[in-house]
């Protein structure tokens, strides 16, 4: 199999939809590009998520 660089760029990252899906995300091994308001202060820290 290919090593594939998985890359996701995701909206609504600190909704509680959102939130979820980012950890099933970092559990399956992909870097993400969190979009978010400039208001709204994200719940997760990783190093994987670049907000």
């Amino acid at each position: 199999m290919l090593d594939v660089n998985k890359k996701i760029l995701m909206t609504g990252a600190t909704s509680f939809v959102g939130t979820h899906l980012l950890h099933s995300l970092i559990k399956e091994g992909y870097s993400i590009i969190a979009l978010k308001r400039p208001i709204t202060e994200p719940t997760i820290i990783n190093t994987l998520i670049e907000w």
